[in-house]
């Protein structure tokens, strides 16, 4: 048996009834997470583009775009609404082998669960098997001694892994057998794509990656449904996705290590800072130098980050030169940018971003002051441990230095943001989209999953012709 079979004989298995309180509680806060994004989202220039796309083409109206409300056939709607999902680089991030499961695993089950009348029980239990194979070929090509290496070839895992996701839950919904969920995994390593290098140019496409991956998914599980086959050993086989998609380094064994034993949709962590996550630890550091100092931008005359040198292939520009990104895409990714703009305004979420900000005299000013230094030394503690080892060293005009290691950003399993700090966070990026009392009823909505007969009654909550 390969190890695709094995995959799609536990996603066959998995039943919302027999999961733990805590992986409940988890796929909650990741749906509503990946909700306040794609609300915040819908004016975003990638986002308006896969709107207009989904309508003209028209079809089947299967399913339903967040906030605007019309229906468009099943995989328009995964495309559109993952690409707000995707929109801010806010979304949430499993740090194994960094992928983004937020954007694609939530709006391929909200579509297909729309379209085939699932329950909200069926949908969460959709969104946890989703998580767990996208994390599982996430953590076989891009993590451990390979950790990184899916993106220094230039691939972005988000796309590329994603795809299995929405494929496994898609038929997993459309209640296929063991079976069917292999071919459809089989067809989807045809669709896998996605590059990185939008990253570094300021282009939006990145942006759309988790619209693209939900929708391929979902269209090889709609295709391999109909009877179009694929390789049974698609993942790991002498010419499947992680030969393909790798330099030759990756694990198979974490394809099925483990399989069972603890859901991986436990692995994501949710973003306090709407940067890559990577950032968001020196971010926190200085975020308890300040707290613990009471510096201001001001009082700073340099800042030391040292960080894994594995994360320069993420950076909008390697070198670590850059420190006036000319894009909103370039800024979330580029360290000296957002250490300065956290530094003045004490938080990083939207507005940070806009052009003001992005041409501000004072905060590119400071960008100047911050010192990247990647480290080859925390480059191989990341890749053989569950840690992110990034030191800051504040160095003052008065001559004070202050200086702080942080291992695991706030919001990570390690290091958990509280209840509150992630409600807070939602309604800060849905109240300008959607009425407070509409809000309130869609988070009860999410809250209260396993009690929901029709998850279209919840998608509706989405849309503002039920304000």
């Amino acid at each position: 048996m390969t190890a695709t079979e094995r995959l799609a004989r536990f996603i066959y298995d998995l039943d919302d009834a027999t999961l733990p309180a805590s992986v409940h509680a988890q796929a909650t806060w990741c749906i509503l997470d990946t909700l306040g994004v794609a609300l915040a989202g819908q004016q975003e220039p990638a986002t308006r583009a896969a709107r207009t796309v989904a309508q003209h083409l028209g079809g089947t109206p299967h399913a339903t775009l967040f906030v605007e409300g019309s229906r468009v056939p099943v995989t328009h709607a995964a495309l559109e609404n993952g690409t707000a999902a995707f929109s801010h680089n806010f979304t949430d991030t499993t740090l194994s082998c960094v992928i983004h499961g937020g954007p694609v695993i939530v709006p391929a089950a909200l579509a297909v669960g729309e379209m085939v009348g699932a329950s909200g029980a069926q949908v969460r239990a959709a969104v946890v098997a989703g998580y767990e194979v996208m994390t599982r070929v996430g953590n076989a090509i891009n993590a451990g001694t390979a950790r990184m290496a899916h993106h220094r070839k230039g691939y972005h895992p988000t796309g590329t892994c994603g795809v299995f996701g929405a494929a496994a839950l898609t038929a997993k919904l459309l209640g296929c057998s063991v079976a069917g969920i292999v071919q459809s995994l089989g067809v989807a390593g045809s669709l896998a794509a996605g590059l990185s290098e939008s990253l570094t140019d300021g282009s939006d496409v990145w942006r759309a990656h988790g619209g693209m991956a939900a929708q391929n998914g979902i269209l090889a599980a709609l295709l391999a449904q109909e009877g179009l086959t694929g390789p049974v050993a698609v993942l790991e086989g002498r010419r499947g996705f992680c030969t393909a998609f790798t330099d030759g380094h990756y694990d198979a064994v974490a394809l099925e290590q483990g399989l069972g034993e603890r859901l991986l949709i436990l692995d994501a962590a949710f973003k306090l800072h709407n940067t890559a996550h990577v950032w968001a630890l020196p971010l926190d550091a200085l975020a308890t130098l300040r707290a613990a100092h009471a510096f201001s931008a001001a009082d700073v005359a340099e800042i030391v980050v040292t960080f894994p040198q594995n994360w320069t292939a993420i950076m909008d520009d390697p070198t670590g030169a850059t420190y006036a990104p000319a894009t909103y895409a370039q800024a979330t990714n580029n360290l000296r940018y957002c250490l300065a703009v956290g530094l003045h305004e004490g938080r990083i979420y939207l507005e940070q971003f806009d052009e003001a900000h992005l041409r501000h005299p004072a905060i590119l000013e400071t960008a100047q002051r911050i010192i990247p230094r990647p480290d080859a030394v925390l480059g191989h503690i990341f890749e053989t441990t569950d840690k992110a080892p990034t030191h800051l060293q504040v160095t003052l005009t008065s001559g004070a230095r202050y200086a702080l290691q942080v291992d695991y950003p706030r919001g990570s399993p390690q290091n958990p943001a509280t209840s509150e700090e992630l409600e807070a966070k939602f309604d800060a990026l849905a109240t300008p989209v959607l009425p407070v009392a509409q809000l309130t009823r869609l988070k009860d909505h999410i809250r209260q999953l396993g009690t929901v007969p029709q998850i279209r009654e919840t998608i509706q909550l989405l849309c503002r012709i039920h304000a």
